[in-house]
């Protein structure tokens, strides 16, 4: 089978297309809308992962956020000396 030069540049021209779709559409559907995370697990709020949490874990923040409720932390040692909120 004999392709032609024209045959061969629109196959690399559709495959440079889908690898370039393909990288600009999927970190859009990796994202989440998480904002906080435990182990592996991500939680959309802060109180869903502050009623998750276990002793020993970790709650990280993924973004910015503003929480207006108090949060107490009781039997806790601060591993990281910094400041309770």
């Amino acid at each position: 089978m004999k392709l032609g030069l024209k045959s061969i540049s629109k196959s690399i021209l559709s495959v440079t297309i889908a690898l370039t779709l393909l990288m600009v559409m999927l970190p859009q559907a990796m994202a989440s809308d998480d904002i906080c995370q435990i182990g592996s697990s991500g939680y959309a709020t802060l109180d869903e992962a502050l009623a998750a949490v276990a002793d020993g874990q970790t709650i990280k923040l993924l973004s910015e956020i503003t929480h207006r409720s108090g949060i107490v932390v009781t039997g806790k040692k601060d591993h990281h000396q910094s400041q309770w909120l």
